[in-house]
């Protein structure tokens, strides 16, 4: 049960606070309750918050009785919470917490990588996951030069679609990947 919630500021050192909020839910899929405390009041920086997985948002100066407040109601929300374990599109389920999926009553065995790559598809189906987005989950700002993505995006077909009736990994063009369901036609 989650019952301690998270307090990030905008400005930590080395890691600024969105960059950490953006990997405590993508990156490491971790559900604690997040209240973001910062001097910055742009609205732009509070949609952006939101956006990343944040749960409130805070702007200094603010009292300490409010910042009580805020975090117990967070941790009343979040003692209901469930951490879901699978996620489904169609007939493909995927583990959120090991590396593992399940297709047409088989399991199917996930890198560290290709888990990562399929949890980012499949929360956002069936919407395109541009490849800039894939690149900087796997390698941040660094990505590599060379032709790696492709090579573990061809590891994840490899893996979802070779031995099943229909494909669910669908390339569109110049963007990216999604999921799909099979028998709809690409976006434009």
């Amino acid at each position: 049960m989650i019952t301690t919630p998270s307090l990030l500021d905008l400005m930590l050192p080395r890691l600024d606070g969105m960059t950490l909020c953006s990997k405590l839910r993508l990156e490491f899929q971790n559900p604690v309750p997040v209240l973001m405390l910062t001097a910055r009041d742009p609205i732009d920086d509070r949609v952006q918050g939101f956006a990343l997985g944040a749960d409130d948002y805070l702007v200094n100066p603010f009292s300490l009785k409010e910042l009580d407040a805020r975090i117990k109601a967070l941790v009343r929300r979040a003692q209901g919470r469930q951490v879901q374990g699978t996620l489904t599109w169609e007939d493909l389920q995927v583990d959120t917490r090991s590396p593992q999926a399940w297709r047409q009553g088989q399991t199917i065995n996930l890198t560290p990588t290709t888990h990562k790559l399929l949890l980012c598809l499949i929360r956002t189906a069936p919407a395109v996951v541009k490849k800039q987005e894939m690149e900087y989950l796997l390698w941040g700002d660094e990505p590599p030069e060379s032709g790696a993505l492709r090579t573990h995006i061809y590891d994840l077909r490899q893996r979802i679609d070779k031995n099943f009736t229909s494909a669910l990994i669908e390339t569109v063009h110049g963007v990216g990947l999604r999921l799909h369901k099979p028998g709809d036609s690409a976006p434009e």
